[in-house]
């Protein structure tokens, strides 16, 4: 049941992008579920980013309760960090690679779907917009009709990109492994300032973080993965503070 034209919507974008997940590609949603259902509510979860980027849609499915329980203006993508966050929260968190009989019933949603949607948007961040269509296209070209494995892709994303995403492939996506850094400190001196990283997660990934200004990002500084600690450095003197992923 839909309900509401912002649902039916979202069921549309959602549904029309199985034409290319899994549909054109031919992925196996049996035994790789998340490059079916979870590439495609990366999608998703961009499309409602994008056309609505002031949406609050969890919060306005609340039916009115939001500010009663102090879970006002909260977004699409909200949904989805929730459905995973509670399911870490309550240590029943599984991989994102498993067959799809090996879910439990709420995981299926909220991995499956949720956290493979965060986990690439993570990586769409990470190589920015640009490259990352790049590599998404590259990869339907190289494979619709072909039926792509998980292997398939991470050599196609790999070899377009240019980059080593073991932490994606190996470390990520085959276990329930968290990403948890922290700024240990930040020093200051005449013509900008150094920000170190401490990694207290349980897995080595790049990692941003936003120098702010008046309640803006300014400027945007990735950690490359491979460092369990390093250091950034911001040129400028107008900062008010620095954050991990601010949005």
């Amino acid at each position: 049941i839909v309900n509401g034209k912002e649902e039916l919507e979202i069921v549309i974008v959602h549904e029309v992008g199985h034409n290319w997940f899994y549909g054109l590609l031919g992925s196996n949603e049996r035994d790789h579920a998340w490059m079916d259902e979870g590439l495609n509510t990366l999608n998703e979860m961009r499309y409602i980013e994008t056309k609505y980027p002031k949406n609050e849609r969890m919060s306005d499915m609340m039916m009115g309760m939001a500010d009663k329980i102090h879970l006002e203006h909260l977004d699409h993508h909200d949904m989805s960090d929730m459905s995973y966050s509670l399911s870490a929260g309550y240590g029943i968190d599984q991989p994102i690679e498993l067959t799809s009989d090996d879910y439990s019933p709420v995981n299926y949603g909220a991995i499956v779907y949720a956290k493979t949607g965060l986990v690439f948007t993570y990586l769409k961040d990470y190589l920015g917009d640009t490259l990352f269509d790049k590599c998404m296209q590259t990869y339907f070209d190289e494979w619709h009709y072909k039926h792509p494995q998980p292997e398939d892709l991470r050599k196609s994303l790999e070899t377009t990109s240019g980059k080593d995403l073991g932490w994606l492939f190996d470390d990520i996506i085959p276990t329930t492994a968290q990403i948890d850094y922290s700024i240990k400190k930040v020093k200051y001196d005449d013509k900008g300032a150094t920000v170190t990283l401490k990694n207290t997660g349980q897995v080595i990934v790049p990692v941003s973080v936003d120098a702010i200004s008046k309640g803006k990002v300014r400027t945007t500084m990735w950690l490359e993965s491979g460092e369990k600690k390093g250091t950034l450095y911001f040129e400028g003197t107008t900062f008010d503070q620095f954050t991990i992923d601010s949005e």
